[in-house]
């Protein structure tokens, strides 16, 4: 199968640690999202969205509060510090660009919308394949970061957890 060759090439690009980590985010990134939607939070119209946004606004306070822990707050401040870009088409040309924010913007949504990059990026292989684009360390730390704030969204909200460790199936 051509998807096993993939894997198969792609096998000797990350450590045993790195594969682990990738997976555990991929499986955060997609538990999370269905436990907005199962605990009704959800946007649009004909295609169900987790909605992201109305959930940040809602656990903003206890956010605020928590987020002082050493381990989430080094996550914090690296996606801050480091955020992700995005592949943007300006007239045919690809360049990495970086989304900018209105001032005032709450810390949790860029956070968020950061989170929304990194898994992106990632799962359509941008940062890690696209030839303009070659720092893979960097791009490792932000998966890492971004399970480590997932989780700890996740602790801040009962519903959500709950929906979350919901069996599969």
């Amino acid at each position: 199968m051509i998807s096993r060759r993939f894997l198969q090439q792609q096998s000797y690009t990350f450590t045993s640690k790195q594969k682990c980590t990738i997976i555990e985010f991929f499986i955060t990134f997609s538990r999370f999202e269905f436990a907005l939607i199962a605990s009704g939070k959800v946007k649009g119209r004909n295609y169900a969205m987790a909605d992201w946004t109305t959930f940040a606004n809602e656990i903003q306070q206890q956010y605020d509060e928590t987020v002082k822990n050493e381990e989430s707050q080094v996550a914090v401040n690296y996606i801050l510090g480091n955020p992700p870009s995005f592949l943007a088409n300006d007239v045919g040309h690809v360049q990495w660009k970086i989304k900018n924010f209105e001032e005032g913007t709450l810390e949790i949504i860029k956070l968020c919308e950061f989170i929304k990059s990194i898994r992106n990026n990632l799962f359509h292989g941008s940062k890690f394949t696209f030839q303009a684009h070659n720092n893979r360390e960097r791009d490792f730390k932000l998966v890492e970061s971004a399970l480590i704030i997932l989780n700890h969204l996740l602790s801040l909200d009962e519903v959500i957890k709950e929906r979350f460790l919901e069996p599969i199936g």
